[in-house]
Order: C-alpha cells, then sequence, then structure tokens
C-alpha cells in the first residue's frame, strides 16, 4: 500500500512540478521581452541595425532562448539563432527564422513617443530543449526528495506491521499448531497484545476450540452409535436377504405352479369348449340338447376365461400387460352374461331389459376382459337393485362405443368416493373390494374408460366406453345367414390350398379338436406325440405346416423347432411354417416362441376360422426371426386430459422424428436409428401409444440383427398409424383426430 500511495504520488507531484517549471519559464522569457521592450523600441524607431543586433546578442546569452529577430517597417534589423546548445551564435536569415518552433514569443513595438503607433516588433523563439532540461531537472529532484519521504514513511510502516501484527500472528499459529484443545490447552496472547484485535482474536480462537472439542465428543458419541446401529442394520439386512431370496425363491415356485396349472386347466378345457360347436356342425340338436351343449360351452369358457385372468390382473397393475383386441359382437356378450345371470336375477325379483342400438355392435377388444367387466358390473347391478325393479342395460354404437348400466339402488354413502378404489367394500361379508377397481382396471387398460353416477333419487348408472371396430372391418350379413364376427386374423373366409399339415401334441383332446378344425381334404393331415416323433416325421417327408404344442414328454416344441430347422437346412429344403400352438397366451411366451424361431405364436384357444385364415395364407408373414410380430396398433389412443392439449404438437413431433428414422433406414445407420427409436419409445411410452412404443422398442432391441428392409416394413407401419389414429382426452370424452 505505501508503494502504490507513494508511485501515485509521485506520479502527480511531478506532473504538477513540470507544469508549473513551463509555466516559470514562458513567464521568465515574457520578462525578459518586457526588459528589453524599450530598448527595441528605440531601435524601431530609428532603424539602428546596430543597437538591434546588441539587443539580439544580449537576450541570446539566455540560455532558454533559441533565437531572436527584430524588425521595423517590415525590414529585418537584426536576427540570431542558436544553432545547439554550446554552439557559438549564429546569424540567420529571415526564412530560418521564421522556421523556429511554433512556441515563438511575438511582440509589437510602439513608437517611444506614440503608443498607438507601431514602429516594429520582436520576434523570440524558445529554447524547447534548454527548457525541457530544466524542466525535468526540476521534476527530479522532487521526484527524489519525495521519493526519499515514502521510503522512510513505507519502510516504518513494513517495520510496524512485522513487529505488531506480522510476528504476534505467527506466534499464535505456532502455538496453535501445537496446543492440544482436547485436554483443555489454550492460546495466551503475545506480550502487550491483551487489549487489541490480536488478543480478542485468541480469545475467540479459545472459544471456538472449546465449542470443537464438545462437538468432537458429541460426533465421536454418534459415530459409536451409528456403528452400533450399522452392525444391527446390516444383520437385519442379512435375514431380508435371506427372506428376499427365500420370497424370490417362492413366488418363482408360484408363478411356475401357476403357469403350469394355467397351460393344464386350459389344454383340457379348450377340447370341452370346442366339442359343442362340433356337434351341432355334423347335426341340429334338439332343444334339450341345445341347452346342455350351451351350458357346457358357457362353462368351459367362464372356467377358461377365470384361469386366463388369474395372472392378467397382476401385469395389469404393473403395465406390463400386452392388449391384444380382436373384433366381436359386444351386444352378444351382454345378451350371454345375462343369460347367465338369469337365474340370480329370478331369486330376487329383478329383470333385465336390454336397449340402445340394435345389435351387432363391434368393438376392438379383448373378449375375455369385456366378458369379466359386464359379469362383474351385472352381477353387483342385480345385488344393489330392489326388489321387484330393472336392471337397464343399454349398447350404443358409435366411437367410442358405450354400454350403460341403470339399476334403482344407491351406492352406500362411506364407499362413494372410494368406489373404483382397491379393496373398498361395504355391507358385504364376504367381500374383497376388487370387483369394481378390476372392472376399470381392465377397461382402461383396453384404452376404454368405466365412471359411475349415484344418487338415492335417480339410482346408480355405469358407463363403459370401449374402442369400436373400424367401419371397414365391420363385416357384412351374408344372405340367409347371420353375421360372422371377424377374428384377429383376417381372410376367414379365404380358400384353404392343399397342405401337408403335421399336428404335435401329447394331449389326445387336442390332437382330436384339431384334427376336427382341418377340413380334409383339401389338407392331409399327420400327428405325432412329441418332438421326436415330429423330428422323425419331418425326416421322411416335408410338412408344410406343423402345429407344434411347447411342453410335451420325451422332446419339448423348442427342441423339436431346432432340429427340424437343421434337419431342413441340411436337406436345402424350403423351411416349413412352423407355429407354436400353446395355451400360453402371455406376451413373454409368444416374445420367446417367435425369438426361439418359429413362424408365429398362437394361442388356445383358437377358433376354426382363425385357423383356416392362417393356412389360407394371411396369417404367415415374411419376418426375420430376428423381429418380434406387433400386437395389433391402436386405432384411438386415449391420454389423460392434462396432456390432451399438447397431443397435437407431439404427434407432429414424433412424426418428424419417424422421417428421421427412414433416413437413418436409407442411410444404412443402424446407431441412429437405435438412438430415435429409443427416444420415440420412451415418449409414446409417456403418452400411452403403447403399440408405437412397443414398435419402437423393436426396432431398437433388434437395429443390429434384423434385415433393414424387414425394419422399413416395421416403420412404414409406424408411418401409418401415426397418420391415422385418434387420440381422446380421458375425463371427458371428447374426440379429436390427428
Amino acid at each position: 500500500m505505501a508503494v502504490v500511495a507513494g508511485g501515485l504520488s509521485l506520479a502527480v507531484t511531478m506532473a504538477v512540478t513540470r507544469d508549473r517549471a513551463e509555466t516559470n519559464s514562458a513567464r521568465e522569457l515574457g520578462e525578459l521581452l518586457d526588459t528589453v521592450e524599450s530598448t527595441v523600441q528605440i531601435a524601431c524607431f530609428v532603424e539602428d541595425q546596430a543597437l538591434a543586433a546588441e539587443v539580439v546578442r544580449g537576450m541570446l546569452k539566455n540560455s532558454k532562448v533559441l533565437g531572436v529577430a527584430i524588425r521595423a517597417n517590415n525590414r529585418e534589423l537584426a536576427s540570431r539563432y542558436r544553432a545547439s546548445p554550446g554552439a557559438a551564435d549564429t546569424a540567420e536569415s529571415s526564412e530560418f527564422v521564421s522556421s523556429a518552433a511554433d512556441g515563438r514569443l511575438v511582440r509589437s513595438v510602439a513608437s517611444p513617443f506614440d503608443p498607438a503607433q507601431i514602429v516594429g516588433e520582436i520576434v523570440l523563439d524558445p529554447d524547447p530543449a534548454a527548457i525541457s532540461r530544466r524542466v525535468a531537472d526540476d521534476a527530479q529532484f522532487v521526484g527524489l526528495l519525495l521519493g526519499a519521504q515514502w521510503l522512510v514513511i513505507g519502510g516504518g510502516l513494513l517495520v510496524l506491521v512485522l513487529l505488531n501484527v506480522v510476528r504476534p500472528i505467527k506466534v499464535i499459529s505456532d502455538r496453535l499448531h501445537r496446543m492440544d484443545a482436547e485436554v483443555g490447552e489454550r492460546l495466551s496472547p503475545p506480550a502487550g497484545q491483551e487489549g487489541t484485535e490480536i488478543g480478542r482474536l485468541v480469545g475467540d480462537i479459545n472459544t471456538l476450540a472449546s465449542r470443537l472439542v464438545v462437538a468432537i465428543g458429541h460426533a465421536t458419541e454418534q459415530t459409536r452409535q451409528l456403528q452400533e446401529a450399522k452392525g444391527q442394520v446390516d444383520a437385519q439386512a442379512r435375514q431380508l436377504e435371506a427372506k428376499n431370496a427365500a420370497l424370490a425363491r417362492a413366488m418363482q415356485v408360484q408363478e411356475e405352479v401357476e403357469r403350469i396349472a394355467r397351460h393344464d386347466l386350459k389344454t383340457p378345457l379348450n377340447s370341452i369348449a370346442a366339442i359343442p360347436a362340433l356337434l351341432r356342425r355334423n347335426r341340429q340338436p334338439d332343444e334339450a340338447e341345445e341347452a346342455l351343449l350351451s351350458m357346457i360351452e358357457s362353462s368351459a369358457r367362464r372356467v377358461l376365461r377365470m384361469v386366463s385372468l388369474s395372472l392378467d390382473l397382476f401385469r395389469m397393475e404393473e403395465g406390463s400387460y400386452a392388449f391384444s383386441p380382436k373384433a366381436f359382437d359386444i351386444a352378444a356378450l351382454v345378451r350371454g352374461v345375462t343369460r347367465e345371470l338369469a337365474e340370480e336375477a329370478r331369486a330376487k325379483a329383478v329383470d333385465f331389459r336390454i336397449g340402445g342400438s340394435e345389435p351387432p355392435v363391434f368393438v376392438r377388444a379383448e373378449e375375455t376382459l369385456c366378458y369379466s367387466i359386464l359379469a362383474n358390473l351385472l352381477k353387483n347391478a342385480v345385488e344393489a337393485a330392489p326388489e321387484g325393479t330393472t336392471v337397464d342395460v343399454s349398447v350404443e354404437a358409435g366411437d367410442p362405443v358405450r354400454l350403460r348400466l341403470h339399476n334403482d339402488g344407491a351406492v352406500p354413502l362411506p364407499v362413494r368416493a372410494s368406489f373404483f378404489e382397491k379393496y373398498a367394500t361395504y355391507g358385504k361379508s364376504r367381500g374383497t373390494g376388487l370387483g369394481t377397481y378390476s372392472a376399470r382396471l381392465m377397461a382402461r387398460v383396453q384404452h376404454g374408460e368405466l365412471t359411475m353416477e349415484t344418487s338415492e333419487t335417480a339410482g346408480t348408472t355405469l358407463d363403459l366406453e370401449l374402442l369400436p371396430l373400424p367401419e371397414w372391418d365391420v363385416p357384412r350379413e351374408e344372405p340367409g345367414a347371420g353375421p360372422v364376427v371377424p377374428t384377429a386374423s383376417p381372410g376367414a373366409g379365404e380358400t384353404v390350398p392343399a397342405l401337408h399339415i403335421l399336428l404335435v401334441d401329447d394331449d389326445p383332446d387336442n390332437m382330436l379338436i384339431m384334427k376336427l378344425f382341418l377340413p380334409s381334404p383339401p389338407l392331409e393331415v399327420e400327428t405325432a406325440v412329441n418332438g421326436r416323433e415330429a423330428v422323425e416325421a419331418c425326416r421322411v417327408r416335408r410338412p408344410d405346416v406343423v402345429f407344434m404344442d411347447l411342453e410335451m414328454p420325451v422332446m419339448g416344441g423348442f427342441e423339436a423347432l431346432k432340429r427340424i430347422r437343421e434337419l431342413q437346412a441340411e436337406r436345402g429344403e424350403a423351411p416349413s411354417r412352423i407355429v407354436a400352438f400353446s395355451a400360453h397366451d402371455d406376451e413373454a411366451s409368444r416374445r420367446r416362441s417367435v425369438a426361439a424361431g418359429f413362424d408365429l405364436h398362437l394361442s388356445k384357444p383358437s377358433s376354426q376360422n382363425e385357423i383356416l385364415a392362417l393356412l389360407a395364407g394371411s396369417g404367415f408373414r415374411s419376418r426375420s426371426a430376428d423381429v418380434v410380430p406387433e400386437v395389433l396398433p391402436e386405432t384411438t389412443v386415449w391420454v389423460d386430459e392434462d396432456l390432451f392439449e399438447a397431443i397435437p404438437g407431439f404427434l407432429e413431433s414424433r412424426r418428424a422424428l419417424a422421417a428421421l428414422l427412414r433416413q437413418s433406414l436409407r442411410a444404412g445407420d443402424r446407431e441412429s436409428l437405435r438412438q430415435l427409436a429409443h427416444k420415440l419409445k420412451g415418449s409414446f411410452g409417456m403418452y400411452g401409444f403403447k403399440w408405437a412404443a412397443q414398435i419402437c422398442r423393436e426396432l431398437e432391441d433388434k437395429h443390429r440383427s434384423a434385415d433393414l428392409k424387414l425394419l422399413a416394413l416395421q416403420v412404414d407401419a409406424l408411418d401409418q398409424h401415426l397418420a391415422h389414429v385418434k387420440v381422446r382426452p380421458r375425463a371427458q370424452g371428447r374426440d379429436v383426430s390427428h
């Protein structure tokens, strides 16, 4: 600070000194002119050159004068200029003098007798070098004097700081490093510093040390307690890990048992459910026989639905359920469910009244889920309806299709607000509170909605919304016959070509039903009871289509598939179309089958129309085993109301990204394809576009292994979906097409 202040002070002082020196020089030259002015007046008045020359020589003796010229009546009387410092004076011409420095002094000379009469002038050129030397000498002297003063002041300040600040702090620092605060040692201030800021600093340090010692003691105790707690937590964690491992094993066993039970139950039930249709085809049953056949068919399908739903609700809750819609007549399903509940309704003197659109009303949903929804809601309606009243059921075609169920009973007040919540029940001794919860869950997983309104005066109304079947897919009624409900596989009416079929199943009932499903001719059907027999049959003769059960003794379906593929590749034969035909209808099983090399995964039960459409050619698609077949795309996507306003911009940006997908395919840039598909997958999933999200997941998973042409087909399907999909808000049911 002293150096900076001294430097600034020195610079300012030297600048001021220089200005004053220059001012003094100018003043001295002016005084010199004042001194010779009277003599010059005489010389100019009488035009005396000798006198003028004497004046010039006298003025040049001043070291600050570089040159002087005296003129009278426009005539130069005398002039002289000093060429360089120390050189002799030399006379110069007027031209030489006139070229002197711009700082010259020019003074007019008046007549000594008449001040108003100008008789001449005297011109003085200062010597800049001499003036500068004088100024520099003065400034240097002042600077040296001031610098010496600041050196003394700065040195004194430095000594004071060292003695009174640095040295005490150094002493305190050394003592602080040696001090053991935990045993009670404290600092003492340096001598003479007890009442200064340094003394107060020592006191603050001692106070802080005392607090730190206390804090360290607390921290040490807490550390000890934490270590003890950690030991307890570690022990509990080990116990939990052991319990979790046991639970995981138990859940795995439970899932496997449920999977086996589902498979083992569905296999005979499928056969039982198919028998009535086969008996009706061979002859016309009488009324009693038809009642028995309908009871067998209805009961078998009801048990099938219960088995299928045993694990589906869990998948719906965790968001892993794969929605696989098919087209069916919802009005016919309503009539069937009301027939099943007719006896229960009669016991309570309650009637069903079905109204709305004339049947059929086709929806795009899962019949099993819709049956469970209707059975649950209608049964609850019968139980809640007062005796002697009517339960009204109406089916209204449109977009969406609306089913309205009304009864005169009111939902009890304690459960009105939680009517659709899990475990919400009231007044039922054996009620689980899962009925309406699962009904809404199944409605939403089908991109529909279920709502309720109730009051003491109006009763209770439940509205179920479902996706309609697009107009171009609605079947036309053939003359003399009722409408045929289309299946998930199109083309059920196509002609079945002559094919060699190999049925592979260890269940004789399944084998019998399948053989009855397959007309012979034109089909030639061969059977095998396990995978080994299937391989041998393929060794003897190549089948066109193989229906392969997956779980069989001796050799299962996956091993048989692998050996048949290897056998046909060795022989150079065209690969047979091999269909996994299994009671496992979950998404994981379907993906596993296709990934293993099956051309298609067909779930039991499948209708005769589906199987015949498959054989007619429309059910197979030319695709690599690396690409998982897509589920049917949604024609309508339901989104939360909060997201609905953002849908137009969202779809526009997704279409732009889909265009980039196509560019990446054309360029063969698989990594860009993967990045774009990953981004699209996440955004589609967040907004509820499940089918589009699945397509993008397949593109991401198979971006390296799948053929680019097959990936392009997936992108084509995504483009078509984004071009025609309808988006609806979930709450108000408003409709908008994008």
